[in-house]
């Protein structure tokens, strides 16, 4: 593999921090080639030095003590599920039928290819998903990625609710509903709209990097009711400091049953009272020299896109972050980034005006670029969040857009193989207020 690695989590199941991180490199570049060593597993075991364990039956526990069975029971929820040939098929599966909901399954066999396709719950590999919820009529349908560490959801309607909304449903549940308090915790690739509720119900919000460490880090310092990140993976206060799919499940569940409101339902209150972002992205595929020659102009010429209005500051504590009035729009590029459970590098970020965001997240020659309109303007307001994904399309070799809404006439959903001066605005080498 081309990139490869471990991941290490520490007690109660927290992203290992840097300083863990650091000491476990030090002692790795101590190491030679002869100071490596095997063993067999089955011998490792017989002496000791492996020891399985399974905590199958208290991690169910755990979660089952922490939501409201009762009133799921009564909700008698049909449920559609899709595990992705991965490892939650068993434990979700006993928790919902543990609480009387009627389960329709599809993926559930182990396969270790899981069926030859990404196991990332996201809105084209949820595609079967979308049609076992509408074909049978479910209330909910619930995926997990290969770990079961993030979570996809569709709706009663066939939709696909993006991890942004998922993140803000399950905050203004739990405080508004189950009357928690405390802030919450999102990083900086993930929606502003999480920080509208948070100051309406009178919390707040944190902005941390990206990296789910930061967000466990952060939500430990401030005991935060609820932590996450775009890619759909989120920690809730009271459980494992970690990232956990199917605990986040289980409360998704709860909270229509305690409410009595579907996905979509519950989401319009939402958006009566804090407004509904849109958001459109791309992914586009960048050479080498193509992320060397913008990280040229980035870090050392001190330049960025000019996106046709003001940039009130700029600041490149973790990458390169623009950000426009009232500190609404941000720009950003080149800090460590999660995405699909990978480690990233040489995020994107962008801004056009008022209440828009765009965030990219990438490794190697594969790169991602979001955008966000807090404030709709009408009818042409997703040719203006295309035009702000197309800016941080920087250098870029290849670019591909989804987003919540139809995209504007004459881009249409994919933009197909461009040179980065077909689709790019200049670049301002103005330099902005710090």
């Amino acid at each position: 593999a081309i990139y490869n690695g471990i991941k290490v989590f520490t007690a109660g199941g927290r992203d290992a921090d840097q300083t863990v991180t650091a000491r476990i490199e030090a002692e790795i570049a101590k190491l030679t080639p002869a100071d490596v060593r095997s063993v067999d597993y089955d011998e490792a075991l017989e002496k000791g030095l492996i020891t399985e364990a399974n905590p199958m039956n208290e991690y169910l526990d755990s979660i089952l003590a922490a939501v409201d069975v009762d009133a799921i029971k009564k909700a008698a929820l049909r449920i559609g599920f899709d595990p992705m040939y991965g490892v939650s098929w068993s434990s979700l599966s006993m928790l919902l039928t543990t609480c009387r909901c009627d389960l329709e399954v599809i993926h559930d066999r182990h396969d270790t290819l899981f069926g030859g396709k990404l196991p990332a719950p996201n809105v084209d590999t949820l595609k079967p998903l979308a049609a076992l919820v509408l074909d049978k009529h479910c209330d909910l349908g619930i995926a997990t990625d290969g770990d079961a560490d993030r979570l996809g959801v569709i709706d009663n309607e066939g939709q696909f609710v993006s991890p942004n909304k998922l993140l803000v449903l399950l905050y203004y549940y739990l405080v508004k509903y189950r009357g928690w308090h405390g802030p919450c915790v999102r990083n900086n690739s993930t929606s502003h709209l999480l920080d509208r509720v948070a100051e309406g119900l009178g919390e707040k919000c944190y902005e941390v990097p990206v990296g789910f460490k930061w967000v466990s880090a952060k939500m430990t310092e401030t005991d935060a009711v609820i932590g996450g990140e775009s890619s759909g993976g989120m920690a809730v206060r009271g459980h494992i400091s970690g990232k956990d799919g199917i605990y986040a499940a289980a409360l998704l569940v709860e909270m229509l049953a305690v409410t009595g409101k579907s996905v979509s339902e519950l989401f319009a209150e939402i958006a009566r009272q804090y407004g509904d972002p849109q958001w459109a992205e791309a992914d586009f595929r960048m050479t080498h020299d193509h992320k060397a020659a913008l990280q040229e102009r980035l870090f050392v010429r001190g330049e960025t896109p000019d996106f046709g209005k003001a940039v009130a500051r700029i600041c490149r504590d973790d990458g390169c972050k623009a950000t426009g009035r009232e500190e609404r729009l941000q720009h950003q590029t080149g800090h460590e980034a999660e995405h699909d459970g990978d480690a990233r590098s040489h995020a994107v970020d962008g801004a056009l005006r008022e209440h828009k965001e765009i965030v990219g997240t990438g490794s190697g020659r594969k790169q991602q670029a979001r955008a966000e309109e807090c404030e709709p303007d009408g009818e042409g307001h997703d040719e203006g969040l295309l035009c702000v994904v197309q800016c941080c399309c920087v250098l870029a070799d290849r670019a591909e857009m989804h987003g919540t809404k139809k995209p504007a006439a004459g881009y249409g959903k994919r933009l197909g193989p461009a040179r980065a001066s077909e689709i790019l605005c200049p670049w301002d080498n103005r330099s902005p207020p710090n």
